[in-house]
C-alpha cells in the first residue's frame, strides 16, 4: 500500500493521538497508532486502557490495491517527522512483512508496522444515559481550570476527576483535591439535555490534554454518556473516556452560604505580590498569610529555618477584615485558584482563620466559586 501525506499533517495527527497513549501499556500494540479507512476517509486512532481518540488524517492513496488497516510506532516516527520541513512524504506499507517505509526529499527511513486488525477498539453501548452539546469556548476552559484543582489520589480516584453535574438547565463543572475546590455553573437558557436524563459524570483529568489537542479548532462539542464511557465528538473526531469509579463528594455542602468578612482587590496586584512574597516562605509548607494590623492589610511569609521573611502591603478599597485577623494559605494553591479569575478584581470572603476562604470574581453575574483551605500559621 502506497500513500502520500504532508510531513506536518502526519506529525500533527501522531502528536494529537499520542495524548492518550500511555508510556507503559499492558498491551504492546497500544504503543502504536492505528490507520483505518471508513466512509471514503482515512482515520488515525490512539488508545490506552482508559481513553481512545480517533480523528481524520489527510492521506492520499497512490495505488489501487485492497486497503488493510495498519499500526505505526508513534515514538519512532514522530521524532524524525519533527525535524523535517513541510514537504510531501511517501509512505509505503508492506502488508506482508508489515514494514513501513518513508521517503522524503533527500532521504528515507523504515520502521516496523503492525496488523491493524488486532488493534483493540472501544465498544459503544446502545443505551444513552445522557446527551448534550456545549460550546468549546465553555467546555475546554472549564475542564482545564477544574483539572488544576484535582488531586493525584489512587485511593480516591474520584478526586482525580472533573465532575460534570448535568441538569436540565445546564452543567456544573466541579473539581476538588480536598485542599481546593472549583465550581463553575453554565446555564443554557433552553432545554439542555437532548437525550437521556440528568446525571453526574466523572471525567478523568488525564483526558484533558487530549481534549485540548483534538478539539482546538471546533465551535461545538457533543457529549454522550453510555453508562460506562463519556463520548466527546465534533465533526469526524471522537474521544472515548472511561468512567472514573467512585462516589463524588457533596461539593455544595462545603461552600459557605455567607461569610462575615471580605476583601476586594485587583487580582493582578494580588498575584504579583503573592509571587514575590512566597519566595521567602518555607519551601515545604509554602505558607503565606493575609493579615490586617493597624488598619493595613498585608501579605506575609517567613522561613525561620533560613532566617528569611517578606511582607507586602495590599491595596484594597473594600475590606471588612477586623484588626488582628490573620489566616495562612498555601501559596501554590492560592495562585491556582486566582489564575482562573477573569475579572479585574477578586473578592475573598473569610470568616475565621480555620475556615475555608471563598474566592469569587468581582461581578454580580459571575458563576464561578472557588474554595481554598487554610493552613495553620505559627505566631
Amino acid at each position: 500500500m502506497k500513500f502520500s501525506v504532508s510531513s506536518k499533517e502526519l506529525l500533527r495527527a501522531l502528536s494529537t493521538v499520542s495524548k492518550v497513549i500511555l508510556k507503559r501499556n499492558t498491551l504492546p500494540l497500544l504503543d502504536n497508532a492505528l490507520v483505518s479507512f471508513k466512509d471514503d476517509k482515512f482515520f488515525i486512532t490512539g488508545s490506552s486502557s482508559e481513553n481512545t481518540l480517533t480523528m481524520p488524517i489527510d492521506l492520499r492513496r497512490m495505488d489501487n490495491g485492497v486497503f488493510r488497516p495498519f499500526c505505526l510506532p508513534v515514538a519512532m516516527v514522530s521524532p524524525i517527522l519533527a525535524t523535517l520541513p513541510e514537504q510531501p512524504v511517501e509512505m509505503i506499507i508492506d502488508d506482508t512483512s508489515f514494514l513501513a517505509s518513508f521517503r522524503y526529499k533527500g532521504g528515507d527511513f523504515s520502521v516496523p508496522a503492525f496488523n491493524g486488525a488486532d488493534f483493540p477498539l472501544p465498544v459503544e453501548q446502545e443505551n444513552t444515559t445522557v446527551e448534550f452539546s456545549l460550546p468549546l469556548s465553555v467546555f475546554l476552559p472549564s475542564v482545564k481550570a477544574a483539572s488544576a484543582c484535582t488531586a493525584d489520589d489512587d485511593l480516591r480516584p474520584q478526586l482525580s476527576a472533573v465532575a460534570l453535574d448535568v441538569s436540565n438547565e445546564g452543567v456544573t463543572f466541579v473539581a476538588t483535591s480536598g485542599h481546593m475546590l472549583y465550581k463553575y455553573v453554565y446555564t443554557n437558557g433552553i432545554p439542555f439535555v437532548t437525550n437521556g436524563k440528568p446525571c453526574l459524570i466523572l471525567l478523568y483529568k488525564k483526558a484533558v490534554p487530549a481534549i485540548d489537542a483534538a478539539f482546538a479548532n471546533v465551535e461545538m462539542v457533543s457529549l454522550r454518556h453510555d453508562g460506562k464511557k463519556l463520548i466527546i465528538s465534533a465533526d469526524d473526531t471522537t474521544l472515548y473516556v472511561t468512567d472514573v469509579v467512585g462516589k463524588y463528594p457533596n461539593y455544595n455542602s462545603v461552600i459557605p452560604a455567607q461569610s462575615p468578612y471580605h476583601l476586594v482587590m485587583p487580582v493582578r496586584d494580588l498575584v504579583n505580590a503573592l509571587k514575590r512574597v512566597s519566595l521567602m516562605s518555607n519551601s515545604a509548607t509554602q505558607i503565606v498569610s493575609i493579615r490586617k494590623q493597624d488598619g493595613a492589610v498585608s501579605l506575609c511569609a517567613e522561613d525561620v529555618d533560613f532566617s528569611r521573611k517578606a511582607r507586602e502591603d495590599l491595596s484594597s478599597d473594600d475590606c471588612t477584615l477586623p484588626d488582628g485577623f490573620a489566616i495562612g494559605l498555601r501559596s501554590s494553591h492560592f495562585l491556582t485558584v486566582l489564575s482562573v479569575v477573569s475579572t479585574d478584581n477578586v473578592r475573598l470572603e473569610l470568616s475565621a482563620p480555620e475556615r475555608a476562604v471563598t474566592v469569587r470574581e468581582d461581578a454580580t453575574n459571575s458563576s464561578l466559586i472557588e474554595l481554598i483551605m487554610p493552613m495553620r500559621i505559627d505566631e
